[in-house]
């Protein structure tokens, strides 16, 4: 009844054909098509979750940006300030310092910012998960995040995110396939996806936590 809804001309129509090539471009194109797979067949397309991935790191992003554009700005103005100054006292024009350079092209913010909009939603997936999200954007310990340092957990993250079709906060078999999928852009075969989930799978229970995925990161 869904084929039919979609493409009633097609079923009816005797001397009718598509290719899989043809077929998979219009189930990816289809986001009807998408949710239908999932909540019917229990499959997640990489078209979906490729899609999901990139809305989940939008979001992330979104975050850090929201929290820096303050704080950027009030150490912009002191540092331009501090230069207007010694120009006026020296009567000279200086270039710009490497401090202001730094702080336009090098975005960070306070950690503790950073956790209190993020951890809430990482401890719902994974209440071990506080520990190794603070190494992952400050290893330094300096309790500051560099954007750029950030958007590289936050991409691990949301890949983990968008393929746990089932919201079940870990990832089974299939999951993690489509995992490997997203991560080479080639469908992994039985015998490296079972060697990866064995290094992942540090308590044995068969499933992936989000601190396993990011623990196994950790060592690449």
């Amino acid at each position: 009844d869904f084929l039919k809804s979609k493409c009633p001309s097609c079923l009816y129509n005797p001397e009718f054909e598509i290719n899989f090539e043809e077929f998979y471009d219009f189930i990816s194109g289809e986001e009807e098509i998408q949710s239908f797979l999932i909540e019917n067949f229990d499959i997640q397309t990489r078209y979906h979750a490729m899609k999901s991935y990139l809305k989940y790191l939008n979001e992330f992003e979104k975050l850090f940006d929201l929290n820096i554009e303050t704080h950027m700005e009030q150490k912009l103005i002191k540092l331009i300030q501090k230069k207007t100054q010694i120009e006026k006292q020296n009567n000279a024009y200086l270039p710009v310092s490497r401090d202001i350079h730094d702080v336009e092209t090098n975005l960070y913010c306070k950690i503790d910012i950073i956790e209190e909009e993020i951890l809430p939603i990482l401890i719902k997936i994974d209440p071990n998960i506080k520990k190794i999200f603070a190494e992952l954007i400050d290893p330094d310990g300096t309790n500051y995040v560099r954007k750029d340092r950030y958007l590289k957990a936050m991409k691990s993250i949301s890949l983990y995110m968008a393929v746990d079709k089932d919201m079940s906060h870990s990832l089974s078999r299939s999951e993690m396939g489509t995992l490997i999928w997203l991560l080479s852009g080639e469908e992994p075969n039985d015998e490296n996806l079972k060697s990866v989930i064995e290094k992942l799978d540090a308590n044995g229970d068969s499933a992936i936590e989000l601190s396993e995925w990011l623990d196994y990161l950790a060592t690449l």
